[in-house]
Formats: C-alpha cells, sequence, structure tokens
C-alpha cells in the first residue's frame, strides 16, 4: 500500500510519530507522500524526509494561504523543489469554502505555482474544495500537466472531466462514510489505473475509526471500498493503485 497524501508532520504525530511509523510499514505501508502546504509545514516535511529518505514529499502553497505568500517565498519553493525526494508540488489549489471571497487572489497564488510546476516539469497535487469548476478552468490553460486532484469531492462524471486533462483523483476516508456518495460513484465510474488512495492524515478518518486520529494504515478501508463498488478483490486495488502513485510521482 501507499498513502499518497498525508501531513506526517502534523503536531497529531507529535507524540507517537515513530510508532506510527513502524505500525504501517508493519501493516504493508511500502511509503507514503509527506505533504507539507503552509511555511512551517514545509520546513518540517523538507526535514523529514531528509531523515526518512525512505519517504517522499509533495510540498506547495494552499489556498488558505494566499495573504502570507510572497514571491520570495515562492522564489525559495523553487529551490526547494528540487531537493531529494521532492516529487511533486502541492498541495496547491482553491478552497472556497474557507474564503469564498478571496477567489481572485487564490487563482494568483495558484497560477504562480503551475508556472513552478511547469518549469520544473514537476507534478502537481490539487486542492479544490467546493471550487471544481473554476478548478478546472485554470488546469485547462497549462495542457502537459500532470498530478492529482485530492480528496475528490466531486462525482463520477465531474472526475471524468479531469482525467481527460491527464489527471488522476485521489479517494479519502468519505467513501466508507454513509454520506459518501459522490466519492462511491467515482469509484464507480474512473478506471482503476486513474485512481489513488490518500488518507489526508491525521484528518479524515474512515469508517471504523471514524472520529479517531488518521493513521497510514487506514489507507486499506479506503481500498476496500473501492473494491465493493467495483466488485474487485481489495488486492487489485492495491496494487493497482501503488502503479498508479509510481507512474505519475516517480515516472516509473
Amino acid at each position: 500500500m501507499i498513502d499518497t497524501h498525508i501531513h506526517i508532520t502534523d503536531k497529531q504525530y507529535n507524540e507517537d510519530r515513530d510508532e506510527v511509523l513502524t505500525t504501517a510499514k508493519n501493516e504493508g505501508v511500502e511509503t507514503f507522500m509527506a505533504i507539507g502546504c503552509d511555511k512551517q509545514e514545509i520546513t518540517n516535511t523538507l526535514a523529514f524526509i531528509k531523515s526518512h529518505p525512505e519517504f517522499y514529499a509533495a510540498i506547495g502553497y494552499h489556498p488558505i494561504e494566499f495573504e502570507s505568500v510572497t514571491d520570495d517565498d515562492l522564489r525559495t519553493l523553487h529551490e526547494q523543489l528540487q531537493e531529494d525526494n521532492v516529487v511533486a508540488i502541492g498541495e496547491i489549489g482553491l478552497d472556497y469554502h474557507w474564503y469564498p471571497d478571496n477567489k481572485e487572489e487564490q487563482e494568483v497564488l495558484l497560477r504562480k505555482q503551475l508556472d513552478i510546476a511547469k518549469a520544473l516539469n514537476l507534478p502537481i497535487v490539487i486542492h479544490a474544495r467546493e471550487a471544481l469548476d473554476d478548478t478546472y478552468n485554470v488546469l485547462k490553460d497549462y495542457p502537459g500537466l500532470m498530478g492529482t486532484i485530492h480528496s475528490f469531492s466531486g462525482n463520477g462524471e465531474e472526475a471524468l472531466k479531469f482525467i481527460e486533462l491527464g489527471f488522476v483523483v485521489g479517494l479519502t476516508g468519505p467513501i466508507t462514510f454513509k454520506n459518501g456518495d459522490n466519492q462511491k460513484d467515482v469509484a464507480k465510474k474512473v478506471p482503476l489505473d486513474k485512481l489513488l488512495i490518500e488518507t489526508d492524515g491525521p484528518y479524515l478518518t474512515p469508517v471504523p475509526h471514524r472520529g479517531k486520529r488518521n493513521r497510514p494504515e487506514y489507507i486499506y478501508y479506503v481500498a476496500q471500498e473501492i473494491a465493493n463498488q467495483k466488485g474487485i478483490n481489495v488486492e487489485e486495488v492495491l496494487e493497482v493503485t501503488t502503479s498508479n502513485f509510481k507512474r505519475v510521482f516517480l515516472g516509473e
């Protein structure tokens, strides 16, 4: 299994991070992609992968950081993205849930980071919360870029539009929720070779652990629900989604 999106440097892991890593490995998590999406988390994530070179990182500025990110920060990011085991820029994107009145500022930050991705030929990790249409319209302006739409919240038909642009979509814990109809629909309609599994730990914990802190090995429950929706065995889901991550982010 590969957890393709986890905030492993989050303070919720501070007291037992080593145990979390050991248990994840013992439970079959081959590796994961650590996410750093604000200035402090980027610094922490880079330090983490230096001391844990078996893992990968994606770094970039989350859309809610639009007020604080300077051009100097973006120049520094350009350099940081070239460090060892940094394989993507993200999570970047648009978030209209928290900041519905700052759409233009968010788009400016997103486009600046997409320009960096294009210059460095890096895949991207997109955050799109209540902003799927605008996200799609921005990404259309960057043909050739690839990556994932993280924790995809739309339905299957909406997911297929992003796949036509060259992206894959990530599914998370809500696929296991009773009200997770959209993610279940995505699992049914999107080809398996266009899906990734994510925890977004410490958030979005799947059933049966909902309400607790998320952990890397809990991606198994996401994979199991994808298998249920597709009528296939979970081993196939794990094998193909692992291959998908290596293809998209490692070029294998």
